[in-house]
């Protein structure tokens, strides 16, 4: 019955999920709703309203120094997405063959590995803001770079690309939580507000891809590298301007940093998010192959954009659980991986393309779910002082696997392996579940 996908069809589709999502979200409050005058949380109206910074370096209120994060957040989320679907395009175009776009993408690889760690443990020490504004600006020169038909140009931008990579994984989210636990904020703060994020990251990136469609047509496929310049570069300014430290390393000599030390818990909540972190790199791999062998000139963007609305549900039955349902965001992860399970599982079957397209807007929704359930179980368990350094030893181990599932495993192969890094990840979590009493 959907062999024959037309572009009307998942466009229908798309919308329909983000109406039962709004739908879904504007009865909320007829659920079971906790009584909302006793936490303080996140509404996207409150945050509009935003103020200024007071002349002490204190911010006026929680939804000033919110905005302030989500400007800068947008920014760069689109100037990362803007040039994302076109990095193979300007290769192709720039005269390059396929073994050398090979070793590009083992080049921005090998430099996420290498400066995964040491970018994160910077941070730490120096200040978040310092290194995301320089990321900003060194991220923007790359940019340029990456539309040069000179190899060694070409090979420095991939190595920048793995840094700006790890620093965005890291610093931002480093920072932000740094201002939050200053602020000794509730659990439930945290929660809206990634929650909240999710939302704003699955709009961006539609609006995103859809507008580097458009300039390519129109001006080229260079443009949109033009526009991811402008944006990272813009962003820079606004942190400069907008954000203050957190972290420096003044604190450290003091000895006012929170000491570091491994426990089971947080080894549990390692193995369990380093498990899920493969099969998130191998699903962006697979996905459009899979696709394009079941029915060859699918349209991939608009299959894209109905991943998007599965995210924004999935994120939604987060908000759904955790205020209607008062499930912790622990149990709630737990949820989300088995969606992953259950879609992995249908799409390790190879089948036709319905049970492929239920597969992975299974998968989609799940990862809605857990994106902002990880962040808050991190957010409590990862100590302040090393909250970046964690998030960058943390991509060490699913990248080093997905570089070796990419060139020594063909496609059915990784969907099986896949499949069990998501039970691990299940298992894992259900084990560090007990051992909190949840």
């Amino acid at each position: 019955m959907l062999a024959g996908y037309t572009e009307t069809s998942l466009v229908s589709f798309a919308l329909f999920v983000y109406a039962v999502t709004i739908f879904l979200r504007a009865n909320l409050a007829r659920l079971k709703p906790k009584t909302p005058l006793e936490v303080k949380t996140l509404d996207l109206r409150s945050i509009l309203k935003w103020s200024s910074v007071s002349p002490k370096g204190e911010y006026s209120s929680l939804e000033s120094l919110t905005m302030r994060y989500l400007m800068v957040f947008c920014l760069i989320r689109a100037s990362d997405w803007l040039e994302g679907p076109y990095i193979r395009a300007i290769y192709e175009q720039n005269g390059f063959n396929q073994d050398e776009i090979a070793f590009f993408y083992i080049v921005y690889n090998a430099s996420t590995l290498v400066f995964s760690y040491i970018i994160g443990r910077i941070a730490d020490l120096v200040g978040r803001k310092k290194i995301c504004a320089a990321n900003g600006f060194l991220f923007g020169l790359t940019y340029l770079l990456r539309i040069s038909s000179d190899w060694n140009l070409v090979t420095l931008s991939c190595i920048i690309r793995g840094m700006y990579n790890v620093t965005l994984y890291t610093s931002y989210d480093g920072w932000i939580v740094a201002e939050f636990k200053a602020a000794q904020l509730s659990t439930d703060y945290f929660k809206s507000f990634y929650e909240l994020l999710t939302n704003v990251d699955s709009f961006m990136t539609i609006g995103m891809v859809l507008s580097s469609s458009f300039f390519s047509r129109m001006y080229g496929n260079e443009f949109p590298f033009y526009m991811s310049a402008l944006c990272a570069t813009v962003s820079s300014f606004l942190i400069l301007l907008l954000w203050k430290e957190n972290i420096k390393i003044e604190e450290f000599k003091n000895g006012q940093n929170e000491r570091f030390k491994w426990t089971k818990n947080l080894f549990l909540l390692f193995v369990a998010d380093c498990s899920f972190l493969v099969s998130l790199y191998s699903f962006v791999f697979l996905w459009p192959k899979l696709l394009e062998e079941v029915q060859p000139g699918i349209n991939t963007g608009l299959v894209f954009c109905t991943f998007m609305s599965a995210l924004y549900f999935g994120s939604t039955i987060f908000k759904i659980a955790d205020q209607a349902l008062s499930v912790s965001p622990e149990k709630i992860k737990v949820f989300g991986y088995l969606y992953g399970v259950a879609g992995f599982c249908l799409v390790s079957m190879h089948g036709t393309l319905t049970t492929l397209i239920i597969g992975l807007l299974l998968y989609e929704v799940g990862y809605g779910i857990i994106l902002p359930s990880m962040s808050v179980v991190r957010s409590k368990l990862f100590p302040r002082s090393h909250h970046s350094s964690l998030l960058g030893l943390k991509k060490i181990p699913p990248t080093t696997i997905n570089i070796f599932m990419l060139y020594l495993l063909n496609d059915t192969w990784k969907t099986r392996v896949t499949f069990l890094f998501l039970g691990t990840a299940v298992v894992s979590h259900s084990v560090l579940n007990k051992r909190l009493k949840l």
